[in-house]
This record gives C-alpha cells, structure tokens and sequence, in this order.
C-alpha cells in the first residue's frame, strides 16, 4: 500500500469563469449558443453542490405560421398585405409568452421565449427564420434549438382565443412540430470530492494524565503508535493500522492487553 499522502483541495484544473480559463484554441468547431459557450466544461463538488451540470444534448422544435388561403398579410412570401397584422401566443410548460406578431423577427421570437425559460426551465434558446412556401404557405418557418433544458414538452400555440388583440382568420394557424428530443447530460459529478490534506504530527496522543512525550507522525506505523504508548512501563498494547482510502485517511486500532 501506498503511504503517500493526497495533494488536498487541488485547484480545478480549468475554468472558463475562473482564474485558470480552459485553452480551447486548438478544439475545432463552432458554438452558435446564446451567450456563454464552452467548448470544455470542467466540475467539481463546489459544482455538483450548486446544481451546476454538465451541458445537455440540444432540443430542436419548428414553429410554422402560415396563411394557407393566401388571405394575405404583412410580410407575406405571396400574397403581402401591409397593413394586416396577427398576433399569436407560445406556451411552454404551460406558460405562455407575451403576444408575438405573425412576422416576427428571429430575434423577436428569441427574446419571448428566453423571457419565459429566464423564469422556469432555464437554459437559452436560439432561433433561426426562414421561408418554406412547401411548410408555411405565405408565411415564416422557425427553427428554435434549446439549450441546457433536457427533454422539454413540445410547444404550444394560442392564435384564435382571443389572447392577444388581433386573432388569426379561420385558415392561418401556428404549427409547432417537433425535431430533435433534447437530453440532460447523464454524468452530475457525483463521485467528485474535494481531496484531504494529511500532514502534520500528533502533538497528543495519551489517555487522562499519561504526560506521554513526543510527538507522532501523521501516518505513524503501528510500532511507534505501540512504542510511544508503552512509555508507562506497567503498560502493553498491540496496534494495527488501515489506511481506509485513496485521500490518506488512517485508523489506528489499539487494544490494550496490561495497563496498571
């Protein structure tokens, strides 16, 4: 057995918040997530204490607005009425997000939805739009990837109940449809530990009223645990000891077979 003792609490060996930011230069490959993106993600129990994981595996959903009778509205790939707008709600989780023009921008449709992620799943949403006259007749195609949220519920859409002030006509609607299931990461640092510093010496090592002398090393053998107890010559001990784990910890068994 080993006798050498762990290095303790070590630093975490990168962080990208931290004072040792993690050296991703030579790691291929493009980021598109919201704001913070990591190539490399290190945890340790201070994570694992404070809920922090490891990335998740992206969901991908598509929201379809379309005009199917080509009535016509602002922005229209077809049939462009200026001055007709709709207006839809999204709901996910069962909360909804403020009323969202039919024309919306990508980044419009992001902030609505991050708005009501800020406040439940957490996590980001990205979101692309883009024309389909084949999926959205007259209308606009979002492609919404998810960020660090799991497997979430597809979408919902609310677009003729009166919930925002200009409802769709009987054949336009809002179609969520989903792509890819998203799916937390299956490693939580669950086994991470801070390591223990054992070093040092006993400076005491007796029973009421010994005045023994000398001092014990932090991992003392069991001889000198024996020899050092033994200074009282009317008394006979027998030791044995463990090391009970990889971080240096001790046990020490003593039994006493004479003591006056």
């Amino acid at each position: 057995i080993s006798l050498c003792n762990s290095p303790g609490n070590v630093q975490k060996l990168c962080d990208g918040s931290g004072a040792t930011p993690c050296d991703t230069n030579s790691l291929k490959g493009t980021c598109f997530k919201p704001g913070s993106c990591d190539k490399l993600t290190v945890l340790d129990l201070s994570d694992k204490l404070n809920g922090v994981l490891f990335p998740a595996g992206n969901e991908r959903q598509v929201v379809i607005v379309k005009d199917s009778d080509y009535l016509g509205w602002e922005g229209g790939s077809v049939v462009d009425s200026s001055s007709v707008l709709k207006e839809y709600k999204l709901l996910l989780n069962g909360v909804a997000t403020e009323c969202i023009n039919h024309n919306a921008l990508a980044d419009e449709l992001r902030t609505s939805i991050q708005g009501v992620l800020d406040n439940s799943l957490g996590g980001s949403v990205r979101v692309d739009r883009t024309r389909s006259e084949h999926l959205a007749d007259n209308g606009f195609v979002y492609y919404l990837t998810f960020y660090d949220v799991g497997d979430i519920a597809l979408l919902t859409a609310s677009f003729m109940d009166g919930a925002c002030g200009n409802d769709f006509e009987a054949s336009q609607s809002v179609v969520v449809t989903s792509m890819i299931d998203g799916a937390l990461h299956s490693s939580i640092c669950e086994d991470c530990a801070d390591g223990i510093v054992q070093r040092g010496d006993f400076t005491t090592l007796e029973g009421a009223g010994d005045g023994l002398s000398g001092a014990l090393a932090w991992n003392a053998d069991s001889s000198s645990i024996k020899a050092h107890l033994e200074q009282l010559g009317d008394r006979v001990v027998t030791v044995s000891r463990t090391v009970l784990d990889k971080y240096g910890t001790i046990e020490w068994m003593v039994t006493f077979t004479k003591n006056a």
